[in-house]
């Protein structure tokens, strides 16, 4: 299992924005989530596997139950995304195809570069991609609409991967007081990302390409990332940060669920 709490959020929430996005509930949409979950379910034995494999050894246990896993999870997807292409859903693959590099690529990165922001903004991608897939399939359409529903996710989930390395660099001082300017070099990042973001999500606005409540579904967690960096300090409650994001992202994927058209 994932220690990433955080990514059953960003699994779940992409999907029901979309379904709700659509208006639409339907068979095909329930063995999309199934085929999703057992992708994601067997991420981390597929990563023992490949670490066992390639650099270090996890020994001869954990490896036949990452095997297992890893099989019995791969043959769940599997089975659901051949019922999905056999109903018709021929453009999954391409889906599938890039949800495959967003693997590969956060494993490699962080392999041979450790845990980073770009590898967590990377595997936030991969899985944001539930958004396209399920609307896809909810459709009959990948189309404009669910590579803007792509887009609106990655955008909103990897402002939680920047916060939260800000977070980790905060904590690494080993000091609770941190100057103004060790604030402004720790945040800056985290504060630029969040800038980039409303600046994409307010041309989209203001040229209708989407509604106004959209935008409105950003505010809160531009806001916590300001106040945040304004106030960082060395002392970081993790627990209490977990619940704060949840709750960020349940919001936006309420305000997102009503939306009436993308």
């Amino acid at each position: 299992m994932t220690r990433e709490h955080g990514s059953w959020a960003v699994l779940f929430a992409p999907m029901v924005i979309a379904a709700s996005v659509a208006r639409q509930y339907t068979l095909s949409e329930l063995l999309f989530l199934c085929a999703a979950l057992s992708v994601f379910m067997a991420y981390v034995p597929t990563q023992t596997i490949l670490r066992d494999r390639l650099t270090h050894p996890q020994g001869t246990e954990t490896v036949h139950r990452a095997e297992f896993w890893a099989a019995l999870f791969g043959i769940l997807a599997l089975a659901a995304g051949i019922v999905l292409v056999a109903r018709g859903y021929w453009l999954l693959l391409l889906v599938a195809g890039v949800g495959a590099l967003s693997f590969f690529g956060n494993f490699l990165l962080t392999l041979y570069f450790q845990k980073s922001v770009t590898s967590d903004f990377v595997a936030v991608a991969g899985l944001a991609l539930g958004a396209p897939g399920m609307y896809y399939v909810a459709t009959g359409r990948l189309d404009r609409t669910a590579f803007v529903l792509w887009v609106l996710n990655a955008l909103f989930f990897g402002s939680s991967v920047f916060y939260v390395h800000m977070k980790m660099r905060a904590s690494s001082m080993k000091r609770s007081d941190l100057t103004v300017s060790e604030r402004f070099t720790i945040g800056r990042l985290n504060i630029l990302y969040h800038l980039v973001v409303l600046t994409i999500v307010g041309i989209l606005t203001s040229t209708h390409q989407i509604p106004r409540l959209v935008m409105l579904a950003y505010v809160p967690m531009f806001i916590h990332a300001l106040v945040g960096t304004i106030r960082l300090s060395g002392r970081v409650q993790y627990r209490t940060l977990g619940y704060v994001l949840l709750g960020h992202s349940f919001v936006f994927c309420l305000l997102l669920a009503l939306t009436e058209h993308l």
